[in-house]
């Protein structure tokens, strides 16, 4: 709800034209939610349509022309295990909480992930209960940070960033503080 898909958008779509030969994919967890995500790809071809031509775009994909030769792949996270097709450096993962067989589709992205200098994985989602593979992922990371800070290093394997839907002032009650909506749990 607070726009962070269109951020990651923004960014990949940046690297991608930054860099030739370039690969990014975007996998959301149904078919609806895919070509939303994907629809800010195509808004950023459509404004850069002059300086950066493309070869073709489809309703799955945007391939540039030379001397770019990148491209942006979006697909449905499903009980096939996809992506395991394709070598990718820059990976967009929406909503893993939600996906189908989550465990086994983001192995098969790992699987066809460039790990090297420039490469990112960004993983997120919309809470799903507790559990599951973007559950146990979250606070692995969590975990991964406080061990990097410990060991004086500045950075673990993934890094956790938790942004509540409360920091959007459109979310709140306007005039409403906390002492209105008393709990019984302090911590809540």
């Amino acid at each position: 709800q607070l726009g962070m898909s269109a951020v990651v958008q923004g960014l990949q779509f940046r690297l991608i034209l930054e860099s030739p030969n370039q690969s990014a994919i975007v996998m959301a967890h149904e078919t609806e939610a895919a070509d939303l995500v994907f629809e800010r790809p195509r808004t950023f071809r459509d404004s850069t349509r002059p300086m950066y031509p493309f070869k073709y775009s489809s309703r799955q994909e945007i391939v540039f022309e030379e001397p770019w030769r990148s491209c942006i792949r979006v697909k449905v996270a499903t009980q096939k295990g996809k992506g395991r097709a394709g070598t990718y450096r820059l990976l967009h993962l929406s909503e893993v909480a939600h996906w189908l067989q989550a465990a086994r589709n983001f192995s098969a992205l790992i699987g066809g992930f460039a790990d090297r200098p420039g490469s990112w994985i960004i993983i997120e989602s919309t809470a799903n209960g507790v559990g599951g593979e973007f559950h146990d992922r979250y606070w692995r990371a969590v975990a991964g940070q406080k061990k990097a800070a410990e060991a004086g290093r500045a950075y673990s394997d993934y890094r956790a960033i938790f942004l509540p839907w409360t920091i959007d002032p459109q979310y709140r009650i306007p005039g409403a503080t906390r002492a209105d909506f008393p709990v019984d749990d302090p911590e809540i």
